[in-house]
């Protein structure tokens, strides 16, 4: 039946005089019927975690905080948050950080992304700090918050804890609960974004690129217009 979703925006001012802007995003709704403890209760608890961590900080750049609304949906917050905003995104945004579903007591990190390697090894190397090693991958994927961010040409990685890769699993089924969950893995990553984050907000000059591969964004402009009905749907 109709209803109504809402995005939920926190942002960290920046004091430099540059209008460069980190995205961090998870989000808050979940499937009907579940409790979604880690899909994505896990994610929001983290992008909470992150805001307060680094509220007292100082900053250069600006650190935009959002929980995204109707992800389920075909990630419906974060698409319209871009329609609305996309000349800013296109022109401010360089990094986009999303946790979905991470807080699965047994399992491993993965990091799915887009973007230049320097970033990707910034990621590995902020886990290794943390003494947890994660699985990268760079593959396409249209059903994630960062993805209508990539479609405006902004890198971003979605990080998750997997559990299985086959047989029973819990999302989106009445035991997605907080049985299955690690506070310890939610608090680590939590410490782990924020030192990240933290780096990047206060650099001079953002280690990466903001680049993406051509056939990257061709592709990912063609998954755009398909599923999302482009820009003005």
């Amino acid at each position: 039946r109709p209803g109504q979703a809402a995005n939920v925006i926190a942002e960290l001012p920046g004091a430099g005089t540059g209008t460069e802007t980190i995205y961090v995003g998870a989000h808050h709704d979940t499937q009907a019927d579940t409790p979604g403890g880690d899909d994505n209760a896990s994610g929001t608890v983290i992008l909470l975690e992150i805001a307060r961590l680094l509220a007292e900080r100082p900053r250069r750049r600006t650190i935009r905080l959002i929980a995204f609304g109707a992800e389920e949906q075909l990630s419906v917050g974060s698409a319209s948050y871009v329609r609305r905003h996309r000349a800013e995104v296109e022109r401010d945004a360089c990094f986009m950080l999303n946790f979905d579903s991470c807080g699965a007591a047994l399992g491993w990190y993965e990091i799915n992304g887009n973007g230049p390697a320097a970033m990707f090894e910034l990621m590995r190397t902020a886990f290794r700090k943390h003494n947890r090693e994660v699985k990268i991958t760079e593959n396409l994927v249209p059903y994630t918050d960062q993805f209508p961010f990539l479609v405006c040409g902004v890198p971003g990685v979605w990080v998750s804890r997997r559990c299985c890769t086959a047989g029973r699993f819990w999302h989106h089924r009445r035991d997605d609960d907080l049985r299955h969950l690690d506070p310890a893995e939610l608090a680590l990553q939590a410490e782990l974004a924020a030192s990240v984050l933290d780096s990047l907000a206060n650099a001079p000059e953002m280690p990466f690129d903001r680049t993406l591969p051509a056939a990257q964004k061709t592709a990912a402009l063609a998954m755009w217009d398909d599923l999302y009905g482009g820009f003005t749907p």
